[in-house]
């Protein structure tokens, strides 16, 4: 199941990666051009709306790899499998599938960041920016960030997908419950026993 979870991490994460520049393009265009003197109240109004555009698609990312998570869990083929007595391979198994969803989520946000990364550094490079490596250096920080949220996103997909397939069956009434009537009325407890 290595391959799905590698066409969904990188496919989504390719959506993930246009996500982040169209963000960073229009916090670009909302805000006015910079000028000679700017006020500080223009700087904020530009930080904020900049900063809000970003991470209304950042969150949007987060979703995408919670849904690369899903759709991974949902690709496995679902059998609770039960080991034969005295082994642990249900135990590596189930690990393996979480790993993969944990690995696509995490790729998904990946792509973010290397594409905002790049978009970044092309922009700056215009005024002067310093070398590309250093530039990167300074970003990792939010990179490792970046991977940790996408696994766990990734991984509570799955786990949703995974208890939902546990309580289909088990979430319908009976027909004796659904023509069981509700009573209103609190049911009378005994007397305490002396």
């Amino acid at each position: 199941m290595r391959e799905t979870s590698l066409r969904w991490g990188l496919g989504m994460g390719a959506v993930g990666a246009g996500a982040g520049i169209v963000s960073l393009l229009i916090g670009t265009a909302l805000t006015p051009l910079q000028q000679q003197s700017t006020r500080p109240e223009q700087l904020v109004v530009v930080l904020f709306l900049r900063g809000m555009v970003v991470l209304l698609f950042l969150g949007v990312v987060l979703g995408l790899a919670y849904y690369t998570g899903e759709r991974v869990e949902r690709a496995h083929p679902w059998a609770l499998v039960q080991p034969p007595s005295g082994h642990t391979s249900s135990f590596s198994a189930n690990r393996a599938r979480a790993l993969d969803a944990a690995g696509a989520g995490g790729l998904v946000l990946i792509g973010y960041w290397i594409a905002t990364t790049l978009y970044l550094y092309a922009a700056a490079s215009a005024s002067g920016r310093g070398p590309f490596l250093a530039f990167v250096g300074s970003r990792l920080f939010f990179g490792a960030i970046c991977l940790l949220l996408g696994a766990g996103m990734g991984s509570l997909g799955a786990r949703a997908e995974a208890t939902r397939r546990l309580l289909q069956g088990r979430a319908a009434l009976t027909p004796e419950a659904e023509e069981a009537p509700i009573s209103d009325a609190p049911a009378e407890t005994p007397a305490p026993a002396e």
